[in-house]
């Protein structure tokens, strides 16, 4: 959603795109584009689950089975902190640039930081296939 919506201020003319990239730091906005970058809800709440699950179960294998789709949840979740974080920053950023640097500099910055949030997305993709990996049966 991020991506596209970086991508949608293409379409604007320098006046439209400097008042675009002005209202970045409305904290309103970008609070609920940060939270709709994380992962959905349910997958807290499993985890939250899996962790009292995990305690009942009594075969060696599956406990340690169980403990590292536990860390690779852990570990998705730390990575969607982190690069929430860095978008609330680059929005707030970019917000107080927009009055100071040409627009062609903004557009510029907005371009490589939506490409970032592209190679980024990849590698969250990628820590989610090795998450249901270790959900996934193996046959």
């Amino acid at each position: 959603m991020i991506i596209l919506y970086l991508g949608d201020s293409r379409q604007l003319n320098d006046s439209g795109f400097k008042k675009w990239v002005s209202n970045l730091d409305n904290w309103n906005e970008w609070i609920g584009i940060e939270r709709d970058f994380r992962l959905c809800g349910s997958l807290r709440d499993a985890y939250s689950k899996s962790q009292k699950l995990g305690e009942r179960l009594l075969d060696p294998y599956i406990i340690q089975d169980w403990n590292a789709m536990l860390q690779q949840m852990q570990s998705t979740f730390m990575k969607e902190d982190k690069v929430a974080a860095y978008i609330s920053k680059q929005f707030t950023d970019l917000a107080k640039k927009s009055g100071i640097q040409p627009v062609n500099n903004i557009r510029k910055e907005v371009e490589d930081f939506r490409e970032a949030l592209m190679k980024e997305r990849s590698r969250l993709i990628t820590n989610e296939t090795k998450l249901f990996d270790k959900i996934s049966p193996k046959i």
